[in-house]
């Protein structure tokens, strides 16, 4: 929560969600502390479909002073496909140390996540980084 405090002038959280169980449970447990304590923080709207089948990405818009939140579940339908119970069952948060193999399928999810949003993470990069600046430094011009 500190890191949510409104002098910090946070204005994009990307979420990576490693968790076992529930991928938007993070998110809607922030959104609520957050609601508690006074701190801005973007509605989570999320169905029983995003918690059961996730997409692998997702855009929460801050307003006013809320910072925008992208949400990246590791297993997701889009890098799981039909086996997204087996992979969700497969990792779990505690079971003894994962084989090298284990730890490669890991990152290789991971980077499959980034890879196949790289497009719409750019995107939503630059479109903050001009609403917060009102113009596109040629430092953000990421390709």
């Amino acid at each position: 929560m500190s890191a949510l405090r409104a002098e910090r002038e946070i204005d994009l959280i990307i979420s990576f969600d490693f968790s076992e169980g529930d991928p938007m449970e993070t998110l809607t447990e922030t959104a609520k502390h957050c609601n508690e304590l006074g701190i801005s923080f973007p509605a989570i709207d999320c169905t029983k479909s995003d918690n059961n089948s996730p997409k692998g990405f997702y855009v929460f818009k801050g307003v006013k002073e809320a910072p925008t939140v992208i949400h990246i579940p590791l297993f997701n339908v889009e890098n799981c496909g039909s086996e997204l119970d087996a992979y969700i069952q497969k990792y779990t948060t505690f079971q003894g140390a994962y084989s090298p193999e284990m730890i490669e399928d890991l990152m290789k999810k991971a980077g499959e996540n980034v890879l196949n949003h790289k497009e719409h993470l750019m995107e939503e990069i630059k479109a903050i980084v001009q609403q917060k600046s009102g113009t596109m430094p040629s430092s953000c011009l990421i390709a």
